[in-house]
């Protein structure tokens, strides 16, 4: 799977996705007072879903105001894509080196029983 991301007809970048998994992208408009957010985004995520590994891919979030136009374009899987700005795979994860998974330690539970009598 591949996309390019324009805005205001310029080129952006192209990202993909090889094999399983899913492409998306994403028009963020926020107005959280509060926080003083008013900002609008689009960006393009991607994860690649393996037999073994799932892995996470984040192209730059581009901002945008208001007038401009955002273009997505679907293209053929073959062609050149830029390289994600943010990469992360499932096996990298820290909830993956469980300490107790991967302990070698034994441990043994006596139990003691006494008759009446």
């Amino acid at each position: 799977m591949r996309l390019s991301l324009s805005v205001n007809g310029h080129p952006r970048y192209t990202a993909s996705v090889n094999g399983a998994g899913y492409l998306s992208a994403h028009l963020n408009m926020q107005s959280r007072p509060k926080e003083n957010d008013y900002s609008r985004t689009v960006r393009v995520d991607g994860t690649e879903t393996e037999e073994t590994e799932t892995v996470r891919m984040k192209w730059p979030a581009q901002p945008l105001n208001i007038g401009d136009v955002v273009e997505i374009k679907i293209l053929p899987n073959d062609g050149v894509s830029d390289r994600a700005a943010e990469v992360k795979k499932s096996s990298e994860a820290p909830t993956n080196s469980s300490p107790i998974r991967n302990s070698q330690k034994k441990y043994s539970i006596q139990f003691e029983t006494s008759t009446p009598g």
